[in-house]
């Protein structure tokens, strides 16, 4: 129990720094203030879901019900103080919490409405050093809004809850609108009979009703909307899933393959959202990913079952399974978990050239000439450098040519293994006998 509270602190502790934090790179003091706007308000809305969910009259029983509480006049408290605006999500809340204390009034331990009524008045008394300049502002606020129709209205709205202020969308958006208002709908219809869901219904509501209200459909009022994007976000997210309505033979076959994987030993996770672009899947559809990958880009493949697919060309009812791979990303995931592991040595020589580089060319072309493979670094490189990469090649040996060397005919014969003491120490070798003394060497 203790491990799940600290699973819970820390997210909220850090949802809360990015929030406040003055150093934190967002474009404007506005676009930080909304995301503060937005974080109280879901701290609202939770403390508020909290207390209707375990019933105030619980208040003697400890800490349980304290902290919601202590939540509430603090998020409360704060959002009064970002803007102006925030009494709609305090009314909100507030007309959830009476909804569901009038459910509970006729049984044995009703929720207190004098106890959450006394924690609004202390979110007002928290506030009245600045009310009486709010209520100045408010009463000469000046109109914000534009005239828009109904549709337009509604459309701007479930776009701004789907992407933000973004100017691109994807196209076609009406698919992306229709899902944007019949999840919200499933969600409620599915939490309609628990206690404090009607919380989080008004929580949308309101909000949305008062940018209607007010017309205030212009891009600067538009921002505010993201108080109601986290009651928004619990609707979608309470819809049912698909798992709720799979047949009887789908239930089995799909209990069928988590079963096959669990004797493979394949470590596998259920997700209901999954969707795969091909229409003639059937049943389980599935994906892989990468874990050394970066998380937005950690899909390597996927596929699923076609059984039918034969069938719809005019073939016989034939089984089918297939799947796709990113062989890029495969790859990349490979290396980063050394499935190949050591590359083979690919080359036995690598010259290293101080003089300009054009000996390294002839004495490299010399070596492969010979069947010795070899290799030379570009670009005029410093010596360090190039010994460097000389090391990086895999070669056992590394063949130095400087001025003197030049002068004199000879290049040097550098071991670049330390382990490998069968190969001797540096030495310098004529240029004319140094073919034969690497076959020996090598």
């Amino acid at each position: 129990r203790s491990m799940r509270h600290r699973r819970a602190f820390f997210p909220a502790l850090a949802a809360l720094v990015a929030a406040v934090n003055p150093f934190q790179l967002y474009y404007s003091q506005e676009a930080r203030m909304y995301m503060l706007l937005a974080l109280e308000a879901t701290v609202l809305l939770w403390a508020t879901v909290v207390m209707a969910r375990r019933g105030m009259a619980e208040a003697a029983h400890g800490r349980q019900q304290r902290v919601p509480q202590v939540a509430f006049v603090v998020a409360g408290a704060a959002g009064l103080w970002t803007h102006y605006s925030f009494p709609i999500v305090l009314a909100a809340v507030g007309l959830g919490f009476l909804w569901a204390w009038v459910q509970t009034r006729r049984r044995t331990q009703p929720l207190s409405l004098g106890a959450f009524v006394l924690l609004n008045v202390l979110v007002v008394v928290l506030f009245l050093p600045w009310l009486p300049t709010a209520l100045t502002s408010v009463l000469n606020w000046p109109k914000g809004g534009v005239e828009i129709g109904l549709a337009t209205g509604v459309q701007r709205t479930l776009q701004t809850l789907l992407f933000g202020p973004l100017r691109t969308v994807p196209t076609p958006l009406w698919p992306w609108l229709t899902a944007a208002v019949l999840l919200p709908l499933a969600g409620a219809a599915a939490l309609w009979r628990q206690r404090g869901s009607q919380t989080v219904m008004l929580t949308l509501l309101l909000p949305v009703g008062l940018m209607f209200g007010l017309g205030l459909f212009s891009d600067a009022f538009m921002k505010f909307l993201l108080v109601a994007s986290p009651a928004w976000c619990l609707l979608v997210a309470a819809a049912p899933h698909i798992a709720d309505f799979y047949s009887p033979e789908s239930a089995a076959h799909f209990d069928g393959v988590q079963a096959g994987l669990r004797a493979l030993g394949i470590s596998f996770t259920i997700d209901a959202k999954l969707v795969r672009g091909l229409d003639y899947y059937r049943r389980t559809t599935f994906e892989y990913q990468g874990g050394t990958l970066d998380s937005a880009q950690n899909a390597l493949g996927g596929g699923g079952r076609y059984d039918g697919l034969v069938e719809s060309l005019g073939g016989q009812p034939t089984p089918g399974v297939g799947f796709a791979l990113g062989l890029d990303r495969t790859l990349l995931a490979c290396e980063d978990e050394g499935v190949f592991g050591a590359p083979p040595q690919a080359v036995d020589v690598f010259v290293v050239d101080t003089t300009g580089g054009l000996e390294a060319l002839r004495l490299t072309a010399e070596l492969r000439a010979a069947g010795i493979r070899a290799d030379r670094a570009y670009e005029n490189r410093s010596m360090k450098s190039q010994m460097k990469v000389a090391d990086r090649s895999g070669a056992a040996v590394a063949l130095i040519v400087g001025t003197n060397e030049l002068e004199e005919g000879t290049v040097v014969v550098r071991p670049l293994r330390q382990h490998d003491t069968d190969r001797g120490a540096q030495t310098a070798v004529a240029r004319t006998d140094l073919i034969p003394h690497l076959r020996n060497l090598l």
